[in-house]
């Protein structure tokens, strides 16, 4: 009988080791996923500078959501001003005279500027997460 008191007593103990383990690599994972989205932030508003009075650029905000069970989720965008403006810059447009109708008089080829700083900040939180986990 007391073998089997003491393999309850280890089914427990070990039961407790893992949901705090679970439970601190959570709160690490939180930690770096909102160093990441701070730091996508920064890189894209010291980047993008597409017009004079720096509203685009001063646009760039992060919107953090706290979940229980699962880790915490962060987007950056452009809620600015000219926010709109983030995809047709990125990926280009047309341009059309509108005294003329939908003639298309040409376009805008657009200039990547999110999606270099997306694939570095990928890389930024594989590198924070190892560093905070210990890793190499």
């Amino acid at each position: 009988m007391a073998q089997k008191i003491e393999m309850i007593s280890f089914d427990a103990t070990m039961k407790k080791l893992l949901e705090q383990y679970g439970t601190e690599v959570t709160a690490t994972l939180n930690k770096c996923i909102e160093k990441t989205g701070k730091e996508t932030k920064k890189r894209l508003r010291n980047d993008t500078t597409f017009n004079d009075t720096g509203a685009y650029r001063e646009g760039w905000n992060t919107v953090t959501e706290k979940r229980r069970l699962q880790p915490t989720k962060v987007i950056v965008a452009n809620t600015g001003k000219h926010g709109g403006l983030a995809h047709l810059l990125e990926h280009g447009h047309p341009i059309r005279n509108g005294q003329q109708g939908n003639t298309t008089y040409g376009g805008w080829d657009g200039k990547e500027h999110i999606a270099p700083i997306e694939k570095d900040m990928q890389q930024y939180f594989i590198d924070e997460v190892e560093q905070a986990l210990g890793g190499e």
